[in-house]
């Protein structure tokens, strides 16, 4: 499970290696202002991809990051992310590019739209090959061109319910879990409502 060398440096396994090498306060900050905010959706999306043994990995991690928050004194205290108005949407250069920069951003969307999720998305609809973007840019651009884009928003919306529904189940598993989840909950209402502009724009 080592990253490979190019691994970008906030990849889960240089993180954790930093972790070791800190002092029990600078690893409280650490973990409070980075490692134990994206918890949530790893949780999330590591669950809803049949990833195998990264399951049982990330159930470790999860564990001994929860052990070790408490030990060093963490407070599991998220930050507050404030919604996101969407006056963007009504801005003149915003354009299908920007939307779909917001869908797949997890900071902003609050879920992590997998290339798994965007073929069942489509069904059968052409979305070819290529980075996440590039895939669904491809297929909205089909819905488009064979009128099936209110299916795609409609499995868009059904998403964000099932990974709205996975959050409220994980933040039932602890007070500190719960208190992590409800800023990405939030970003999910946020993405909701985007959903919602684009339907009524139809």
């Amino acid at each position: 499970l080592e990253p490979p060398a190019d691994a970008a440096p906030d990849h889960l396994a240089p993180q954790m290696v930093l972790l070791s090498y800190l002092t029990e306060s600078d690893a409280r900050e650490f973990l409070e202002s980075h490692l134990f905010q994206w918890l949530p959706p790893l949780i999330v999306a590591v669950r809803r991809e049949p990833l195998g043994v990264y399951q049982a990995v990330l159930d470790l991690f999860v564990s001994l990051a929860c052990e070790y928050g408490a030990h060093v004194g963490s407070r599991f205290e998220p930050e507050p992310h404030p919604p996101d108005d969407l006056g963007w949407l009504d801005e003149t250069e915003t354009d299908l590019a920007r939307i779909l920069r917001f869908l797949l951003s997890p900071a902003r969307s609050g879920w992590w739209l997998s290339r798994g999720a965007i073929a069942r998305l489509g069904g059968d609809l052409p979305r070819g090959f290529g980075a996440r973007e590039r895939e669904l840019r491809n297929l909205v651009q089909s819905g488009i061109e064979f009128g099936r884009l209110d299916g795609i928003l409609t499995r868009l919306c059904e998403e964000v319910a099932a990974w709205e529904s996975d959050y409220l189940a994980l933040s039932l598993t602890s007070r500190p879990m719960s208190r992590l989840v409800s800023p990405w909950l939030a970003r999910l209402r946020d993405t909701h409502r985007l959903l919602d502009r684009l339907g009524s724009a139809l």
